[in-house]
């Protein structure tokens, strides 16, 4: 298990944080695996800076890219 700690867009962030989001799209470019902590941290495109909130998930599920219109080399991650 890993933690990886990820930005998260703030128009985003708020259905991640209630759970109405509970799946991430991803590069997988950190080798995701199923029970990895994410540490996702609300982030400001405009500003540049992160908000301070943050949401923890840990992952249940990994969809790899290369099917049903994912990009090679990507994952949906879905969250607990």
């Amino acid at each position: 298990m890993k933690t990886h700690i990820l930005k998260v867009d703030k128009d985003l962030f708020p259905d991640l944080e209630t759970g109405v989001k509970n799946f991430e799209v991803r590069l997988n470019d950190r080798d995701f695996k199923v029970h990895d902590y994410l540490i996702l941290k609300e982030h400001c495109r405009e500003t540049g800076k992160f908000t301070g909130n943050i949401a923890r998930r840990i992952v249940r599920y990994i969809l790899p890219g290369g099917q049903y219109g994912i990009e090679p080399g990507y994952v949906v991650l879905g969250l607990q």
